[in-house]
């Protein structure tokens, strides 16, 4: 058959922020809306504050976002709202990271976990769109039941595909494992 009907929303990697489905997915935002601050910007003072002022415009959701997921601190929500404005992003909810210093983030390193708990506590989210594919597995992993897209490698994961991938790799190294010791068995004899 040629056509065919599909019930639901059909989501295409390259109508992704096209799709209706925007207006029900959690978005984070550098490496997706804008590019990821350098470590010379990524200051926590003055060049932060020009990259945040700065920060090129990369995918531009056409239409509403749901939320904006963001590891950026919350003591940068009035330069993040401005730029959002200048760039014309509609969304319905902007969550910030509480913490008070950069310092203190790259110590705890708490974005995957950050972003799987408010993924996790939105009823009304049905996608994640994350930057970093480290934090995409992590949010997937800790979100059953709710996809996560690794915009860097245009992958979809869920709970289900990591574990599965996950106990493949374990079989196939213990299967690896025990011919090496096979192996070694039969040189010594």
């Amino acid at each position: 058959m040629a056509l065919e009907t599909i019930d639901g929303e059909l989501l295409l990697e390259w109508s992704l922020f096209r799709s209706p489905i925007m207006a029900k997915a959690c978005l984070d935002m550098d490496g997706i809306l804008c590019g990821d601050a350098t470590t010379e910007q990524d200051d926590d003072g003055v060049n932060y504050l020009g990259f945040l002022s700065e920060a090129s415009r990369h995918a531009v959701p056409r239409g509403y976002v749901h939320r904006i997921v963001t590891s950026r601190l919350e003591k940068y929500r009035s330069e993040t709202e401005a730029w959002l404005s200048r760039q014309g992003i509609a969304y319905g909810t902007l969550t910030m990271l509480d913490l008070p210093s950069e310092a203190e983030r790259r110590r705890l390193r708490p974005q995957g976990r950050f972003k799987a708990d408010v993924y996790r506590a939105d009823s009304d989210a049905i996608l994640f769109v994350e930057s970093e594919t480290w934090q995409a597995k992590e949010i997937a992993r800790a979100v059953p039941g709710k996809p996560v897209f690794d915009y860097k490698t245009r992958t979809l994961f869920d709970s289900d595909s990591l574990a599965k991938h996950s106990l493949k790799k374990k079989v196939k190294t213990r299967l690896l494992s025990k011919v090496n010791h096979l192996l070694r068995q039969l040189r010594l004899n």
